[in-house]
């Protein structure tokens, strides 16, 4: 067993186009610092290749045979004198631990050409670096069938949490009384409760983006910051459903119930709708009503602005139909989905840790191979 410098079993580069060289019907797979290639019309590397993101997670690594174009921070490791697709593995392995302790910059990390001009590979003979690729794929297809086989149970849980709620908000009973969501005997949406009794002066808390968590819909007061009454800011109390207006952050699930507030109210910023029950509706109940993917998917063509930044109107929110049971069977759903749900995560949850475990694995299986143990 040799070992080598990087250098010496390949050539180093550096891609020269900036970000904008990126189009969205281009020929040629253009490599940036982000996990996923975008693409470009021109190349500028050809044949078997290993690409690696100069800075932000620099523990990407990409194989690639073919024609493509590189970002001016992305390394290009071509004419590789060894068996490519070990090397590539090999990097797999060990580039991210033997560098995370070896970036530069403050804020955003990065490498330079000195991590891969130092970086050593352990070089068998040509078979043997064949034999131990073979050995990692082989043990790597049986992985990601076992992966593919966990998001798909993933996925059949999601699907059927959705198709509760479907189930549930498309009941024929004659006792539900349908209302548009605005009728204010069931909600209010930003609606008489703007800047209430507050000078332009006061000192009153707001609520940031960052107060409620993407996907999980959990809601962080102690996030709130503090400062003077805005003009275009609605004021919210625990109780009331707050539902982001832009996507991405309401495809995200930036929807929630405010809950835990100190002194029981404070200002949402222009990026939320504001819903308030009445007396005839449950904030829990609505909650599970909005956060259906199946109404979020049926807003997009009504949302308005630019490209990545569309807004759900509030005069399209109010407008949607809504059966409303009483209280007493609202509750009574409220509990049956929230033990559906609840027994579903559990499941969720354990799927998620199985699948970080397979991620071990695979570290397991490179630390083997090329440990000599396959």
């Amino acid at each position: 067993m040799e070992w080598k410098k990087l250098p010496e079993v390949c050539d180093i580069k550096t891609g020269k186009k900036d970000a904008n060289h990126a189009k969205e019907n281009g020929k040629y797979r253009f490599y940036t610092c982000a996990n996923h290639y975008s693409l470009c019309d021109t190349y500028s590397f050809s044949g078997e290749s290993i690409i690696v993101p100069g800075n932000g997670d620099i523990g990407l690594v990409f194989y690639y045979d073919g024609d493509f174009e590189a970002y001016q921070r992305t390394y290009v490791l071509s004419n590789i004198k060894i068996c490519a697709k070990y090397l590539y593995y090999y990097f797999v392995y060990k580039w991210r631990s033997q560098n995370t302790s070896k970036q530069f910059g403050s804020t955003v990390k990065y490498v330079r050409m000195q991590n891969f001009n130092d970086f050593i590979v352990p070089v068998p003979p040509f078979p043997e670096q064949q034999r131990i690729v073979a050995k990692i794929e082989e043990l790597f297809a049986e992985l990601d069938n076992s992966v593919a086989m966990l998001k798909k149970v993933k996925e059949q849980i999601n699907q059927f949490n959705e198709s509760l709620m479907e189930q549930i908000f498309q009941q024929s009973d004659c006792s539900w009384e349908e209302y548009k969501l605005g009728d204010e005997k069931i909600c209010s949406i930003n609606k008489n409760f703007n800047l209430p009794d507050f000078e332009d002066e006061d000192i009153v808390s707001f609520l940031p983006m960052a107060a409620v968590e993407a996907k999980t819909n959990k809601f962080y007061p102690q996030t709130t910051t503090y400062g003077k009454v805005k003009k275009g800011y609605t004021k919210f109390r625990n109780g009331d459903v707050l539902f982001a207006k832009i996507t991405p952050c309401m495809e995200n699930g930036k929807i929630c119930i405010v809950n835990d507030l100190i002194k029981d109210c404070g200002f949402g910023s222009t990026e939320f709708h504001v819903l308030r029950c009445s007396e005839n509706l449950l904030p829990k109940f609505l909650y599970y009503f909005v956060s259906r993917e199946n109404f979020l998917r049926r807003a997009v063509p009504y949302m308005t602005g630019s490209v990545g930044q569309k807004r759900m109107p509030s005069d399209y929110l109010a407008e949607q139909k809504i059966k409303v049971p009483s209280i007493d069977v609202q509750k009574q759903i409220i509990n049956c989905v929230a033990d559906k749900i609840s027994k579903s995560k559990s499941i969720d949850n354990i799927l998620d840790s199985v699948l970080v475990s397979c991620d071990a694995l695979r570290q397991s299986i490179l630390k083997k191979a090329f440990g000599g143990e396959l």
